[in-house]
Formats: C-alpha cells, sequence, structure tokens
C-alpha cells in the first residue's frame, strides 16, 4: 500500500473520488497518482488538511523527514545549523 492510498483510507467518505473532489481534480488524476505512489507537491497542503497525514509523510524529497509532533521551530533549537540562511554571492 502506498501512502496515496493512507489519505484516501482517511478521508470521509474514503474513496479516491473524495480525493479527487478534495483537490480539485479528476479520478484520472488520482489513478496516476496511485500509480506513481506520489501526490504533486502542489496539492500536498489540502490533502494534509482533509487527510491528518504530515506534508513530511506524503513528500519527504519536497519537505523533508519531519519527526512527527514536532514543529521546524523545535528543530531549529535542537539544530541551529538547520535554520542558517546561507549569503548569496553578491546580493
Amino acid at each position: 500500500m502506498n501512502i496515496v492510498h493512507t489519505v484516501i483510507g482517511r478521508l470521509d467518505p474514503p474513496t479516491q473520488a473524495q480525493l479527487a473532489k478534495t483537490c480539485k481534480r479528476t479520478p484520472q488524476a488520482v489513478t496516476r497518482w496511485i500509480s506513481t505512489g506520489l501526490i504533486p507537491p502542489k496539492h500536498v497542503l489540502v490533502v494534509e488538511k482533509a487527510s491528518g497525514v504530515s506534508r513530511h509523510q506524503l513528500r519527504p524529497d519536497v519537505f523533508g523527514v519531519g519527526n512527527e509532533g514536532e514543529s521546524v521551530t523545535e528543530r531549529a533549537v535542537e539544530d541551529p545549523d538547520a535554520a542558517r540562511i546561507v549569503p548569496v554571492e553578491g546580493a
């Protein structure tokens, strides 16, 4: 089972059609997401809100692997280098 199946299982009702409606996409688009196991990044925040599945679980390649229950601020306090801004030459 991939993450898209997990998301669908948490929707009300738990159907592909509901995920399509939530993201304002066609059921065919959701079928492609199931095939690839990936939800496009532009839909992740809506899916996160509707399903409760974190953006880090949905797309760790885009949002990083987060510690569940830990905010970005908490991670920055534990690792100050994580929030460091690298200056750009000529800026």
